[in-house]
């Protein structure tokens, strides 16, 4: 039975109560944006030979506005690949968070066209290849070469995402409500192509991709009462002093 907009708010008031109560950082939260106006990486990597940084002024709205770059190699070692993982503020539960999509601004910075995916890793987590407890999404969003930047949504619910190709055990629902790993990366393979399936990992490509504003698209109940939680997070504040 379909449950009326009163009932959902009602539910997803409670919900944000609980989440006004976490503590920032250990659990995915409906409407966090990752803006990397801090000169940080926000927890975004990995590090390793500079492929993810914090590129001051390159964001949407130019000076003063920093994005985070994935500055791929091409070259088969660490680095090569376009790719962006998350461990800490991306994981926890999406679904009793009231995730339905993740949107974010993208810019390609290349002479061609590069095509971006969500992935998660559940609570087996995401071994070597793209084993594991390892999920890639079922949209995509495709970016033209040289591109401006734009606003891009790629839905996240259980609907939307698929075993990734070398998943090995897990269950997706099972995966979503307990997220360990979050990534966004470039991978141009036709999922419906047998011989180059879509993958974990993506392709080894020389590139440079910004992305800003990663966003958590809460369900439609819980956009309307996001306001609470920031009150919410206030008074708790007030209250530890």
């Amino acid at each position: 039975m379909l449950r009326t907009l009163a009932e959902k708010a009602g539910g997803a008031l409670a919900l944000l109560t609980v989440v006004g109560a976490a503590q920032p950082g250990l659990a995915i939260t409906a409407g966090q944006t990752d803006d990397f106006e801090d000169g940080t990486t926000q927890g975004w990597g990995p590090d390793f030979a500079f492929s993810i940084v914090n590129a001051p002024d390159e964001g949407p709205a130019g000076a003063g506005d920093d994005a985070l770059l994935l500055a791929s190699t091409g070259v088969a070692r660490q680095g090569s690949r376009s790719i962006a993982i998350n461990t800490d503020q991306w994981a926890g539960d999406w679904t009793a968070a009231g995730v339905t999509a993740i949107e974010f601004d993208a810019r390609n910075a290349n002479d061609f066209e590069v095509v971006l995916w969500l992935g998660i890793a559940g609570p087996g987590m995401a071994g070597s290849a793209g084993t594991g407890d390892t999920y890639v999404s079922l949209g995509s969003a495709t970016i033209g070469p040289n591109s401006a930047w734009d606003r891009y949504r790629i839905d996240a619910t259980v609907a939307d995402f698929e075993t990734a190709t070398n998943h090995s055990f897990g269950t997706l629902a099972d995966a979503l409500a307990g997220v360990t790993q979050f990534r966004i990366f470039h991978n141009v393979n036709d999922r419906n192509d047998p011989f180059v399936p879509n993958n974990f990992v993506g392709d080894v490509v020389d590139a440079d991709i910004y992305l800003d504003n990663i966003t958590a698209v809460p369900e439609p109940a819980l956009l309307t009462l996001l306001p609470a939680v920031a009150l919410l997070r206030r008074r708790r504040a007030r209250s530890d002093r």
